[in-house]
């Protein structure tokens, strides 16, 4: 049976200015391409997230967790996108999925989600430009050995494309498992969970051998 993969949404704008939460058309291609099945996981909050900071919402309510707990009790695995702020929505589902111990996987910003949550990991602005690039393969990372990402991929460096302006440090990380040649995290992991890995890059952009292969191991480890 395909395991049912939650997409948390991300705050955006239609060309009409109409605001929503969406999820990227590549992330919905990708799980299915790869064996899932993606729903969407959005806040039950009667707000605006587009226009409004996260430090300025309003706490989540024993109401919105309930709601929220509902949505993820359908989830056998949970996907965190890229995007441009993190919300306490995300950090309860990342922590729900902690306790539940259900595969998680997170891009970009999601990576740093996963990196800061639960550890006093902070964020800071990159000064090269080498991070966000249209390019489809940007820059090199180097792959720790004995890691997870290794496991899956078999290979010790790969390119990838990048599109992110900040960069996490590694204090409270388990594992940092992949480096860019500046010293750049790009991949974290922790060993403590069935599946808990977070990619700096956007492999649903790519698709190719190795990037599916990391998508594909979520899904297969999502069906268990």
């Amino acid at each position: 049976m395909k395991p049912i993969i939650g997409v948390v949404s991300r705050p955006s704008i239609t060309l009409k200015k109409n605001k929503c939460h969406t999820i990227d058309e590549n992330i919905k291609n990708a799980i299915i391409h790869c064996g899932g099945i993606p729903i969407v996981i959005i806040p039950p909050q009667e707000y605006n997230f587009y226009d409004i900071s996260p430090k300025d919402l309003p706490k989540l309510t024993e109401e919105n967790k309930e709601d929220i707990d509902r949505i993820l009790k359908l989830c056998d695995g949970i996907l965190f996108p890229g995007g441009n702020k993190i919300y306490e929505y995300d950090y309860y589902i990342c922590d729900y999925a902690k306790q539940k111990n259900i595969p998680v996987l997170g891009i970009c910003a999601g990576m740093q989600l996963l990196a800061r949550s639960g550890s006093n990991n902070y964020n800071e602005k990159i000064d090269k430009d080498n991070h966000n690039l249209d390019d489809n393969l940007t820059h090199k990372i180097t792959i720790k050995k004995d890691t997870l990402l290794h496991k899956i991929l078999n290979i010790d460096e790969l390119y990838v494309n990048s599109y992110h302006h900040y960069k996490i440090h590694d204090e409270g990380i388990n594992v940092a498992s992949a480096t860019s040649d500046d010293g750049v995290i790009e991949a974290v992991e922790n060993s403590n969970y069935r599946f808990y890995l977070g990619l700096q890059w956007h492999p649903e952009k790519l698709m190719d051998e190795y990037n599916e292969k990391i998508i594909t191991y979520f899904i297969n480890e999502s069906k268990k």
